[in-house]
């Protein structure tokens, strides 16, 4: 399978061009559970990527799996975040389930995410978090 040296073991490194990219709010606009429009210059940056080398992964929540969510309605999320980057001439790798453990990436892209680093520690963290207003 196409993702076969994705899932690194323990004393691996991380694959050095594979980036996770979340798909609603960065790869198109969050209208879950619809697909929204492209986001701006989403195309044109994969297509740029691909060619410095890198590989995408799509990574996103619609595809989790839990006991209100059948196999069916995964599989047609699947289908139409395919169908949808065919749509726009988006270029992409794959689209990861998540189902075979945590996949190592060079880098996540995430509009929820927030960066960990040694300079940024948990305190300044906590203090961030703590101060956000929800969405």
């Amino acid at each position: 399978m196409w993702y076969s040296n994705v899932f690194a073991k323990k004393k691996d490194k991380p694959q050095e061009k594979l980036l996770a990219v979340d798909f609603d709010g960065t790869i198109a606009r969050d209208r879950y559970p619809e697909i929204g429009d492209p986001e701006p210059g989403v195309r044109k940056a994969f297509k740029k990527l691909r060619e410095a080398g890198y590989k995408i992964m799509i990574f996103t929540c619609r595809l989790t799996k839990s006991p209100d969510r059948p196999a069916r309605e995964i599989d047609k999320q699947e289908k139409m975040i395919e169908e949808w980057m065919e749509k726009h001439d988006i270029p992409y790798d794959g689209i990861e389930r998540g189902h075979n453990g945590k996949p190592h990436f060079f880098r996540i892209i995430d509009n929820k995410a927030m960066h960990y680093t040694a300079k940024h520690d948990w305190e300044v963290l906590c203090k961030r978090l703590i101060g956000m207003k929800d969405d």
